[in-house]
């Protein structure tokens, strides 16, 4: 977003270089509300994840009923993360609309759990493509070969009184974890100078 921004007096050469290089990788989710846990009760799935090959990505499962692995609770509704997918794949399904965008996610994840093809199961969905924001440039960083060495130190640098917090300017980015740590390095910082 800063490559959109109108900074005066202009932000240091490196500053401004490492703002233009750093590449940010597109992302998509796509959720669904269904009347019932299936991939719990059917699947014998508490928690966790399917990594496939699809064009849905990473799937994600609910671990709120891991541990007591309540039959009530996997005859209940839940939220599945149907899709997170990234890159080339991410872009795909961002371009359609969002009608179309869920149905192809559910007839792709249907080859892994066949109950989405079941009548009436999904209860609604939502999705979210980063891409599609007006107030961001991507999902999250995506460091290149050798940029992490050459950008970060003038990444997180201050200029002035501006000091850089986000995903991006921390050493674990692409979390929400990342972007907290900087966020308290970034207060830091300020800290620090406003005593000195």
């Amino acid at each position: 977003m800063l490559t959109r921004i109108v900074v005066e007096p202009e932000l240091p050469g490196p500053k401004a270089r490492a703002i233009r290089q750093l590449n940010y990788d597109s992302s998509t989710k796509v959720l669904v509300v269904t009347h019932r846990r299936f991939w719990e009760s059917d699947d014998g799935i508490f928690g966790g994840g399917t990594f496939a090959d699809l064009p849905t990505g990473t799937t994600y499962y609910p671990s709120d009923n891991a541990e007591a692995k309540d039959p009530r609770v996997s005859r209940g509704p839940g939220v599945l993360l149907a899709s997170y997918s990234w890159g080339q794949a991410a872009r795909r399904l961002a371009s359609l609309p969002h009608r179309e965008r869920v149905a192809s996610v559910l007839q792709h994840l249907s080859r892994v759990h066949p109950q989405l093809r079941e009548a009436g199961i999904v209860r609604e969905s939502a999705s979210w493509s980063w891409d599609n924001h007006p107030y961001s440039g991507g999902a999250f960083a995506w460091f290149m070969p050798g940029q992490h060495s050459l950008l970060h130190r003038h990444i997180i640098a201050p200029a002035g009184r501006i000091y850089f917090a986000g995903e991006h300017a921390s050493l674990t980015h692409t979390w929400m974890q990342g972007a907290l740590e900087s966020g308290l390095r970034a207060v830091r910082e300020m800290l620090a100078a406003a005593q000195a």
